[in-house]
């Protein structure tokens, strides 16, 4: 996009320019379906989650080692990003990682729900890969390809606004 994204209005890159109105809104939508994954939440209230799970230490397991494996996987699975993004293109990415977090998330629920402690935390763990290789790095990946600077700015103050609000509302 060169000087041209440069040089875009807010109204341009929303309303007005056909070469910008799109990747705005689908980059906007974007930013509040890649928070809305609960990253912040699940990372933020690990700990949390899992006493609630291991609440003593069970077979030499507790919460404590639970974060560790949860810091761990979200980590690892932050350097197979690295792959996946070279391999796979962005819409692949954001749909089928999008489609298998739902999943994960109902699994997770059906495991708190029946008490199969252990796959609570399995589900956490593999949630932390999937998100870490899709909506992850995706997202960001995606508006800056796309957005010119306005709708970027836009877009990453939705982002950051929508991560106040689940913080808000999460605690």
């Amino acid at each position: 996009m060169g000087d041209a994204a440069q040089k875009a209005t807010l109204k341009e890159a929303f309303w007005t320019d056909e070469r910008y109105v799109r990747a705005s809104w689908v980059n906007v939508i974007a930013m509040i379906f890649h928070e809305l994954t609960a990253i912040n939440v699940v990372l933020a209230y690990s700990t949390k989650i899992l006493s609630g799970i291991f609440p003593e230490d069970t077979e030499g397991f507790n919460a404590r080692d639970g974060t560790y494996m949860v810091g761990i996987f979200n980590f690892s699975g932050s350097f197979l990003s690295i792959l996946t993004m070279s391999y796979f293109g962005r819409r692949p990415l954001f749909l089928g990682g999008h489609s298998t977090i739902f999943i994960l998330y109902v699994l997770m629920g059906f495991f708190t729900l029946y008490e199969y402690d252990i796959m609570v935390l399995v589900m956490m763990c593999t949630f932390l890969v999937v998100y870490q290789n899709t909506s992850g790095p995706c997202a960001w990946a995606y508006a800056a390809e796309t957005c010119c600077d306005a709708s970027l700015g836009v877009a990453l103050l939705v982002l950051y606004s929508t991560v106040f609000i689940l913080n808000l509302t999460t605690q």
